[in-house]
């Protein structure tokens, strides 16, 4: 390794923290950038990324861990019932030092760790040797493969073990000792497909410099036609599915952002496409299928080579993914079929929107799947930039320009926000993170245009407050962080408002910054024990009682005869 690899990785750990996270402490931001390389394929926002994160203390030697099916990350409420055949199942688990060496006791905690919390015939919760991050998130490992065993899953387990020194001094032993972990996830999961990745400080500069290309090239069947800001072309499947992916295979997620669909799984759309995939026939693939709408700022055509500038896929989620999966098992440039691609070239921001709404109305899709273009989403975007908030209604679009991520805001992040302090209704945040603006009732208790502006600003500001309070209170771990602090929100909003049966305007005038230390101090201090005698006196769980409405209950028993600032019990 050249003397100059642990003084440019340090270099750019140093401008990198300084631009997202200057107050994070640097090992803790080691990790988040760390995880954030290594998983940069699949586009994770920063509050992704820090949910795989372990807490301090009896990690089992595993730092990290995300599970994905298909490429989705899956969460506490992710629904699994979509997946129905040509299922994929992801593990990654990442070790990180701060250190310059590789070690075989490193490789041996994981070996150990792996053979308890990987073996899906064991309870979870019977182990008092891990901290309850590590449990958890395992958990959604064994949810998904339990849930989804039956279906045959193809199951890929990776490893990485990064640290700042050089993988090219590594001792031998330190290498054999990859074999007997190797040995021992195939002792669990004999059709496992097993990888290990040791990561130097050269390494994390290559990733750290591989950044998601905003020009893409489309290799054409035949000439366009080309309109006044856009094209429309033949493309051969193969080159499509090129076009769509980069090393290994790899489908390029962020072109993907401005979709308004998830992928729908195995839907009788999907199987018809998956048919004519499969079953070649005199008719062409893009005589039987509407096609692939692409939105880019710029695009310019020469020698049946069409290159786009910042390209998003807004519509043909469906038929890209399907497209995807076909090519990825079955490899053939000879395919002469072709799908049709409209080309949109625009950099208007209004435009886009009203582009992806309109492309989207030609099939069902339920009303709040088109939320990121709703005018309330513009709105609030423009709100918060006044404030030096960046709201991501698209999702990463203020990440991959390097804002402060204490200064993001995701749409699922704000509505957990107003759910809690608005509605009073902190058990249905904590429960339903991924799913809450799934439905588009709740949707629009959410996002109303009848609501002050402001009262996103002070929902957002409030929470951000607690969740800064909390996360530095010693004595304290992450998952009791995240158990209490939608509950603090409310029980914070109704003291400082003085009553519990508050108005959306009166949230909207709540002064957050006359909220000090001290209060916070306490009231996190009454919510958890309201929480613990509430624990004692049902014998529930902390995860049970943290997603019931009778925490709630006993949180407006508690305030039933509160005047304003009374938080002492």
């Amino acid at each position: 390794m050249s003397a100059n690899d642990i003084l440019i990785l340090e270099q750019i750990l140093t401008e990198k923290k300084q631009i997202v996270s200057p107050n994070m402490a640097e090992p803790d931001f080691f990790e988040v950038f760390v995880a954030d390389q290594l998983l940069k394929n699949y586009d994770l926002s920063h509050e992704e990324i820090e949910s795989g994160i372990m807490g301090k203390g009896d990690d089992g030697g595993i730092d990290a861990m995300y599970t994905f099916v298909n490429g989705q990350l899956i969460v506490e409420d992710t629904d699994l019932t979509h997946y129905k055949k040509d299922i994929s199942i992801e593990l990654f688990i990442i070790q990180l030092k701060t250190s310059k060496t590789f070690t075989e006791e490193t490789i041996q905690k994981l070996e150990d760790t792996t053979l308890d919390i990987l073996n899906i015939s064991k309870n979870l919760s019977e182990f008092i040797l891990y901290n309850q991050e590590l449990l958890q998130i395992a958990g959604y490992f064994q949810k998904a493969y339990r849930g989804l065993v039956a279906k045959f899953p193809r199951l890929t387990i990776s490893y990485f073990y990064a640290t700042k020194g050089d993988t090219t001094e590594i001792h031998p032993k330190v290498k054999e000792r990859v074999n007997k972990l190797e040995n021992a996830v195939k002792s669990l999961f004999p059709k496992v497909e097993f990888n290990f990745k040791f990561e130097g400080a050269r390494e994390l500069i290559k990733l750290a410099d591989n950044n998601p290309s905003n020009s893409l090239q489309m290799r054409l069947l035949e000439n366009p036609i080309t309109t006044t800001g856009g094209y429309s072309c033949l493309v051969l499947l193969y080159e499509y599915y090129k076009f769509i992916t980069e090393n290994k295979d790899i489908l390029r997620k962020y072109i993907f952002d401005s979709n308004v669909r998830d992928y729908e799984g195995d839907v009788e759309v999907n199987q018809d496409i998956r048919k004519s995939l499969a079953n070649k026939t005199s008719e062409d693939f893009w005589w039987l299928n509407n096609g692939i709408t692409i939105i880019a700022d710029k695009g310019q055509y020469s020698n049946k080579i069409l290159t786009l500038e910042n390209v998003q896929i807004v519509n043909g989620l469906q038929t890209s993914m399907e497209i995807y999966t076909y090519f990825k098992n079955n490899k053939s440039e000879l395919d002469e079929r072709s799908v049709l691609v409209k080309v949109i070239t625009t950099e208007d921001t209004a435009s886009r929107d009203k582009i992806i709404k309109a492309t989207n109305r030609q099939t069902a899709i339920p009303p709040a799947s088109l939320r990121a273009t709703d005018e309330i989403q513009r709105d609030i975007e423009k709100f918060f930039l006044s404030h030096d908030l960046y709201y991501d209604r698209r999702k990463n679009f203020y990440k991959n320009q390097g804002k402060p991520k204490d200064n993001i805001i995701s749409i699922t992040y704000l509505a957990q926000a107003v759910m809690s302090i608005v509605f009073r209704e902190p058990d249905v945040a904590r429960s339903r993170p991924s799913s809450l603006l799934k439905t588009q009732s709740v949707y629009e208790k959410i996002f109303s245009k009848s609501y002050p502006i402001g009262v996103y600003l002070t929902s957002v500001l409030l929470m951000k407050k607690i969740d800064i309070f909390i996360k530095n209170l010693s004595g304290i771990s992450s998952d009791e962080r995240n158990n209490l602090k939608f509950y603090t929100a409310m029980y914070v909003a109704i003291d400082k408002i003085g009553k519990s049966n508050y108005t959306v305007e009166e949230v909207e005038k709540l002064d957050v910054k006359s909220i000090d230390q001290v209060h916070l101090s306490q009231s996190i201090e009454n919510v958890r024990q309201i929480f613990n005698e509430l624990r004692e006196t049902t014998q529930k769980s902390a995860d049970v009682i943290a997603k019931s409405k009778d925490f709630v209950e006993e949180i407006l028993k508690y305030v039933a005869n509160f005047t304003p600032g009374s938080i002492s019990l």
